[in-house]
């Protein structure tokens, strides 16, 4: 077994999941947890930036987002119009997977993570759960993510818990209220996946494909 941080997996984002450290400013979390492993699909950033922008605080959200990209913390992928990526994304967003049409956001990282032998961090389980488990795609959600921060000393308990708040006043939909209530049912194999260093999934490409 191999902790999801410590393999060299790409990791995924989808919109809500990532936007819980945009709308609170704490990107930087993610860099210092996962550095040069943070992708984020064209239709993630486009779903955030359909937030309106009357909000000083909304623009000063997406000016940080821009220079987190700019300045390489961020990397931004995109499906090639003609690629396997691409009808598959489809089937996703059209509905023709299991009948229930998905976002784009969690469709694209979903598809990504299946061709790149990558991660996906989204907190919509029963969306993206069906997807995963038939590709046997490692999932990461924000309280994941939160513990391997207290975990890994990126922050603080108090950090986290304060941070943790900051997320539920943004609107963001979290497991509980209180982030202490995450960290006491912290157990080491429940944020661990089957993985080797190259892929967290340890199979054979064309198996993924299938």
């Amino acid at each position: 077994m191999s902790h999801w941080i410590d393999c060299r997996a790409p990791v995924f984002f989808d919109t809500d999941c990532f936007a819980c450290f945009l709308w609170t400013s704490s990107l930087l979390t993610l860099h210092k947890l996962i550095p040069g492993r943070l992708f984020l699909p064209e239709e993630v950033i486009s779903e955030l930036e359909q937030r309106k922008r009357t909000s000083r605080k909304v623009q000063f959200a997406l000016s940080d987002l821009k220079k987190f990209i700019e300045t390489g913390r961020a990397k931004v992928i995109e499906i090639p119009v003609t690629s396997p990526k691409r009808e598959e994304y489809l089937r996703l967003v059209r509905g023709t997977f299991n009948g229930v049409c998905l976002g784009s956001g969690e469709s694209a990282a979903m598809v990504h993570a299946r061709f790149d032998h990558g991660i996906v961090a989204s907190n919509n389980h029963r969306d993206v759960s069906a997807y995963c488990d038939r590709y046997e795609i490692p999932i990461i959600d924000t309280s994941a993510i939160m513990i391997a921060a207290v975990d890994r000393r990126v922050l603080s308990l108090d950090e986290a818990c304060s941070l943790w708040s900051r997320m539920l006043r943004e609107g963001r939909w979290l497991p509980t209220d209180n982030f202490m209530e995450v960290w006491k049912g912290f157990a080491p194999s429940g944020i661990e996946v089957a993985a080797s260093d190259e892929c967290p999934l340890g199979r054979d490409e064309n198996d993924r494909r299938q």
